[in-house]
């Protein structure tokens, strides 16, 4: 394996042990890369620009799709990838291990909040999407999550349901990970951790130790 990394202008395949790159993902100079995943065969990035596709061992990309939008978090679910666009929408790459350039990226998901994205910021949590079994999470502004049956993301939610947070501080859900039939969430402002069961529709557990100092919000978490 590799570990994979993206930053502002660069991203980067490293060893695993020693740390040392070992190759250079191309992009932009000014391309800030929000986001990166990866299966057997390929890895994608989300970017300023888009969704790239290098082929493992490769430094150029093979192709991209959704160029110039902005990809804050990519889920990759078999041959298929959810991409959130700019805190705005949320779009399904279908057949991406295919022909990524002939792929159609269709939207299933708009952000419910209106006005301009100056005045609100992202409406769709950068971190926003999460897989639980058949169903697709997607959290949006300020504490609401719409559930999708993955096979049929063009009815829309099956759901929408509410993750009120326990802390005062607590302002919106900044990311959401699934992990069994749990639904795990962060939230901006605080030091908040709630965890949802799924099936019963119910919280579980919540965590409020500032695990990073005394204001230490979490931006980003994941499930190993």
């Amino acid at each position: 394996g590799s570990l994979l990394l993206g930053g502002h202008g660069i991203a980067q395949e490293l060893h695993p042990d020693t740390l040392k790159e070992s190759r250079e993902l191309k992009h932009g100079d000014q391309d800030r890369i929000w986001s990166i995943i990866a299966d057997h065969t390929f890895i994608y990035t989300g970017s300023d620009d888009g969704v790239r596709r290098f082929r493992r061992g490769e430094e150029e990309p093979e192709e991209k799709v959704l160029a110039g939008r902005r990809i804050y978090c990519l889920v990759l679910d078999g041959d298929r990838i959810y991409a959130n666009v700019a805190g705005e929408e949320v779009h399904i790459v279908e057949n991406c291990s295919g022909s990524l350039a002939s792929s159609t990226a269709t939207r299933f998901f708009q952000s419910p909040v209106k006005g301009s994205l100056e005045d609100r910021g992202m409406d769709i949590s950068a971190r926003g999407i999460a897989l639980v079994g058949h169903h697709l999470y997607v959290s949006s502004r300020p504490f609401d999550v719409h559930k999708f049956l993955a096979s049929s993301l063009e009815k829309g939610p099956v759901g929408v349901f509410s993750i009120e947070p326990l802390d005062p501080r607590s302002t919106w859900v900044t990311a959401i990970t699934g992990f069994g039939n749990m639904l795990a969430v962060i939230y901006g402002g605080s030091t908040e951790i709630a965890v949802f069961d799924t099936v019963r529709g119910l919280r579980v557990h919540s965590h409020k130790k500032p695990y990073h100092g005394h204001v230490g919000e979490i931006f980003d978490m994941c499930v190993y």
